[in-house]
């Protein structure tokens, strides 16, 4: 059997519009729910369950009220990000997390919430922040950490490690 030159045309057509007119109705379906269900999980990233969450998903709101319902801001917290840890579940601290995620307002109000960096868990924070290339957050954590000199960095014991495992002891 062979197609007219008509019937040719008409399915090329359906061939090449087809696709489309599947993906526009799926569009209009989920705008639909969205504006019915606009929390729903599809739509917003839940919300984080931890300081830990909070901190690795530059959330400094929710940071700062875990801090102020009485979360230890110098507690070490259990991280198993794949950019931050390569997926190795590890201990860190608040003031390593925020630095390694270079996020300059969490660092800022950990500093303000009392983080101790003299601690053993923040001591590297501002090796870290230099490692990173993040000059003004090493200044800050010096600055604001009140400490009394720059600390001596340790040299790296494995180079291909995540910048943050590099510094945690």
């Amino acid at each position: 059997m062979t197609l007219t030159a008509a019937s040719r045309r008409a399915l090329v057509a359906l061939v090449l519009v087809g696709p489309a007119v599947a993906l526009a109705a799926i569009v209009v379906v989920l705008e639909t729910y969205r504006a019915i269900q606009p929390d729903s999980i599809l739509f917003v990233e839940p919300p984080a369950a931890s300081l830990a969450d909070a901190l690795e998903h530059r959330e400094v709101e929710v940071a700062y009220s875990f801090i102020r319902n009485g979360a230890d801001p110098n507690a070490t917290l259990a991280v198993a990000d794949a950019a931050l840890t390569g997926g190795k579940r590890v201990d860190a601290s608040p003031l390593m997390l925020a630095v390694a995620s270079r996020n300059r307002n969490a660092v800022q109000m950990l500093l303000s919430a009392g983080v101790r960096v003299d601690l053993t868990a923040n001591r590297f924070a501002a090796c870290l922040a230099h490692d990173l290339g993040e000059k003004d957050l090493e200044t800050m954590i010096i600055r604001d950490g009140r400490l009394s000199a720059e600390p001596t960095c340790p040299q790296p014991v494995d180079e291909s490690a995540t910048p943050l495992l590099r510094y945690l002891r």
